[in-house]
Formats: structure tokens, sequence, C-alpha cells
């Protein structure tokens, strides 16, 4: 039984997945799109986009937010929840009998600790922060603090990487190519630099450099302001991240994607 839009991307492995779900006795796939899964289900039940659901949905903050449609649904289509409901009361299971969305919500605030906080009328468009329900005293007392032994870089690579990633910016310019009618970004990264470290490396502002990692590298050009010396750092955008996954032949490409950890790297002027 498989929820979603669309589950797996066009990778290697994805011809892996198909042979071992086309083994299945019996598959059920809950979809908005025809695609290559739904062809060999047997059966499909068709489910609304998430421009059609009324709900909630709780971001990687663990700040909840209000779902509303913005337009309703075309066809037959359903929501999830109601999907299952229905399939469980003619397996004759009451467990999902649920009217609205709001009732699944209510039964996860009774359930999952962290959510019995939250208040569901009064969710508004700053969302809700997930908070721990403390129903206890603790004591805490502090500790020594201790210097770890381990250290981040050495003789080969003497400087702190620490990369970062926005939505948006504003200040950089950016272009999009088109092609096989996928978009890519092309933008100039700007590697930041403290202006000490900078002149040591005989680097100026603009020049065009490169960070080098034990297992990467990234060109782009320098600027120099207040960063801590020692330390290299640049801002990616999240539609990068996004290339990275339709580019990935992983069969779940976003467990692969590197976090943003400190890494120790070496710059080179190109």
């Amino acid at each position: 039984h498989l929820i979603g839009d669309e589950l797996f991307h066009n990778t290697a492995s994805r011809s892996d997945f198909l042979d071992k779900i086309k083994a299945t006795d019996l598959l059920i796939v809950h979809e908005s799109f025809a695609n290559e899964v739904t062809n060999i289900a047997d059966v499909v039940l068709p489910s609304t986009l998430f421009t059609e659901k009324n709900g909630t949905y709780t971001n990687m903050e663990g700040r909840i937010h209000r779902l509303r449609p913005a337009t309703g649904p075309k066809g037959d289509e359903d929501e999830d929840w109601r999907i299952l409901s229905q399939i469980a009361a003619r397996l004759g299971s009451g467990n999902l009998s649920y009217s609205s969305s709001d009732d699944v919500l209510t039964e996860i605030t009774n359930e999952v600790e962290t959510y019995k906080t939250l208040q569901i009328d009064n969710l508004d468009s700053r969302g809700h922060i997930r908070k721990p329900a403390l129903n206890s005293s603790y004591l805490f007392s502090p500790i020594e603090f201790t210097q770890s032994k381990e250290t981040l870089v050495n003789d080969q690579y003497p400087m702190v990487f620490a990369p970062g990633r926005v939505l948006f910016d504003a200040d950089r310019d950016a272009g999009i190519v088109t092609e096989n009618d996928l978009n890519t970004i092309t933008r100039r990264e700007i590697i930041e630099m403290n202006e000490e470290d900078a002149k040591k490396a005989g680097i100026s502002e603009g020049d065009a450099i490169k960070i080098l990692g034990e297992e990467f590298e990234l060109t782009g050009n320098a600027h120099l302001n207040g960063l801590h010396s020692g330390m290299v750092a640049t801002t990616t955008l999240f539609g990068t991240l996004i290339e990275s996954l339709n580019n990935s032949s992983e069969p779940d490409p976003m467990s692969k994607i590197e976090g943003l950890k400190l890494c120790k790297v070496r710059i080179e002027k190109v």
C-alpha cells in the first residue's frame, strides 16, 4: 500500500523497485498523476494534491502550519486520510472513523507528547512551534567545560569551511538555463574569507579562488569580510539542492544529501 505523489525519482535503482512491487500479491497506490507505479498497480486511489488539501503540516523547524485548499478537486480524487478512513470502515474497523482533518490532528495532540500544547483554533499565519509538554520538575547541574582533544584542521587542510543554504538571495544575481524542460541555476558563488587570512594567501577582493576539501571542491569569487580567522564560508541556494536531487542516481536521494557540516579545507587561487 503506497501513499505519495511520484514516490521515487527516475533513478538507476527505479527498475529494481518496480520489479519488486510487480511481484506483490496486491498493490494499492494513492496517486495524483498516472506514472509507472500506477500502471502496474491493482488498485489506484486518486489522491488530492497539496493545493487541494485541508489540514496542517509540520516543517523542519517544528512549526505547525495550517494548510488550506487553494483549489478544489476536479474529479473523484480525495484526501489520503479520508481514503484510509473509508478503507478501515469497509474492513470493519472503527479506529479511523474521522470526519475531518481536524479530527486527525486532535488525535495526534492527544497521543503525541510534543503536540499536547497545540490549540488547533489558534493556528495563525505564523504557525505554532511544537514544545515539550513538561509535567514534572527537573534539577540541572552545571558541568565543567572540557576541551576536545580532536582538531578539525591539519597541515594539509588548515582552514574550516562553514557551508550555508538559503531559499532566496536578493543581493546576488542568478540566471536560469532551461534544457530538456529542466531548469539549471547559473551563478558565481561567493566565498567569504577573513581579511588577514586572504592577505597571507595573496588573495584580494573578487579573486577567483577554490575551496578544496577531502571529498569536494568549490570554485567562486573571494569576498573579504569580518569572518573569523581560519574560516571560509559560502551560501548556496535551495534551488541548487533541488538540482542535486534531480540528478541523483540514489533511490532515496534526500537521505544521501550532505548536511551543512563544518569540514577542513584549504584555499587556492584559480
